[in-house]
């Protein structure tokens, strides 16, 4: 039996202690984060991130070339969430090994990967285009009325997502094998497969995976420099400039303004801290099969865990920030979805219309 399982498998493993099948099996800690965090966060990121593009649905005034930039940064954020959750949850409910690609076969290993790649690259591209856009317009706003528009600001968004595509085709070879180990449970082990399946680089890309794991963290670390200098640029300008309108409507416009650009370099330094735990391990795996690893492989995969909470919380709260920070959000989001308050006003407001136009 253990020679015709050898034939249709690439390897045999023999497990042969009780404690060996608890170090394969997913722990409490594990299956809590797999079935009770990242749903939470999925369901909070579905809530927050949704109820952003109705706002910009319904209240005319909010849709302006950063929102349009922000709602772009909403559709990957719910696109990652939605599939990296629901990944976790399918697999963990199939199989009780960890990274068993099994049911999802090497389409699954191609196709789930790549989108999250290029929501993720996306994401990055479109805080930096916003921190760019905020940037003129606060620091050299000359500039800014000569090139910004909204045609510009799509073909900026396409560009984003065709970029975060070629980039994320490029890591494709990385999980284009598959790999069927044969699995030799001890008698006391309780029911479990047979075989496993993992997802590994293609043969003729020997060790591919390690310079995977380092190439996908140059672009975080290029924008997280980029957007260090733009919004260090950004807060010095607006802080030159407190104080200096006089006239109370332009005082109001600018304080409106840099209100927005504060917004905005705080849910970036919130994007760039979520996502540094996970681009400081990628950097250690991809150097640690050349010398003795300082973590054993169980905390290695403790601080994945916890990495991928901070990833996923971190797509789930934008929203949220915008709302601690900007008074403008705030009232958009009480403008919609506070209905009976909203009845109250909007009659006024067209008796008020009215009045003006006789």
């Amino acid at each position: 039996m253990a020679n015709s399982q050898q034939q249709v498998c690439d390897i045999a493993m023999n497990i042969t202690t009780m404690e060996e099948v608890h170090e394969a099996l997913n722990d409490a800690g594990d299956r809590f984060a797999i079935y009770i965090i990242y749903p939470f966060l999925m369901i909070l990121g579905i809530i927050t991130n949704g109820a952003f593009c109705i706002v910009l649905a319904r209240v005319p005034r909010m849709r302006t070339i950063t929102n349009t930039y922000l709602v772009n940064l909403a559709v990957a954020d719910l696109t990652f969430l939605i599939v990296a959750v629901s990944e976790k949850l399918f697999n963990n409910w199939v199989s009780q090994i960890p990274a068993d690609k099994t049911h999802i076969g090497l389409p699954g290993c191609i196709v789930i990967p790549f989108i999250l790649n290029c929501t993720y690259f996306t994401s990055i591209f479109t805080i930096t285009l916003v921190s760019v856009e905020k940037f003129y317009a606060i620091c050299r706003p000359l500039e800014h009325r000569k090139f910004s528009g909204k045609k510009r600001t799509m073909k900026l968004i396409v560009g984003a997502w065709i970029l975060s595509a070629i980039i994320s085709c490029c890591f494709i070879p990385g999980r284009a094998r598959l790999e069927v180990v044969c699995m030799n449970w001890p008698e006391k082990a309780p029911k479990l497969p047979s075989k496993v399946t993992y997802c590994l680089a293609i043969r003729v890309w020997k060790g591919f995976e390690h310079v995977a794991n380092f190439l996908q963290t140059i672009p975080f670390f290029i924008a997280m420099v980029v957007n260090t200098i733009l919004y260090t640029q950004i807060l010095r300008t607006m802080h030159r400039r407190v104080g200096a309108r006089s006239q109370l409507a332009e005082a109001r416009l600018v304080q409106m303004r840099n209100q927005v650009a504060t917004m905005l370099v705080a849910n970036g330094i919130v994007f760039f801290i979520c996502q540094m735990l996970f681009q400081a391990l990628s950097i250690s795996l991809s150097f640690r099969h050349l010398k003795e690893p300082l973590l054993a492989d169980w905390q290695v995969q403790k601080a994945l865990v916890v990495a991928r909470i901070f990833s996923y919380a971190n797509s789930a709260v934008n929203s949220i920030v915008y709302n601690i920070f900007s008074s403008r959000y705030r009232q958009a989001f009480k403008e919609t979805f506070c209905w009976r308050k909203q009845r109250k006003i909007l009659p006024m407001l067209e008796l008020e219309l009215t009045r003006q136009t006789r």
